[in-house]
């Protein structure tokens, strides 16, 4: 099974090819949407490779059934501004997950804000993160 994202350059980043495959999609498509991001966001290009920059990307020169094609590499600030683009079911899927996600993570980080002070509530919290 491939992992959907791997460690480069000391970052995490997700392979286009492997997205491309997960989401149902062709490759090319893929690259479309990547080259829409650019077109909407074209200091992407430039700065992507700065280590200021939160969204990167590299690109790799790949071979496949004797036909050259370029892959990109995309952290997950970049991939993000990609894959709210997909239009695929299990993309669609993947981006309602992803809601939701950042969701319940929002309500924990107010739900602890709003308890800082109350010592019980800490103490049950700090016990269910050692569960």
């Amino acid at each position: 099974m491939t992992t959907l994202v791997e460690n480069k350059r000391g970052e995490v980043f997700a392979d286009s090819a492997v997205i491309a495959k997960k989401f149902g999609m062709r490759h090319n498509k893929l690259v479309l949407v990547i080259e829409n991001v650019f077109n909407d966001y074209p200091d992407l290009r430039e700065i992507s490779n700065l280590p200021q920059s939160s969204e990167k990307y590299f690109t790799e020169e790949r071979i496949y059934h004797g036909q050259t094609y370029t892959a990109y590499m995309m952290n997950r600030a970049f991939f993000s501004l990609v894959a709210m683009r997909f239009t695929t079911k299990p993309a669609r899927e993947w981006q309602r997950k992803f809601n939701a996600a950042f969701y319940e993570l929002e309500h924990q980080l107010l739900l602890a804000k709003s308890h800082q002070g109350d010592q019980e509530w800490l103490v049950q919290r700090a016990q269910a993160k050692l569960l």
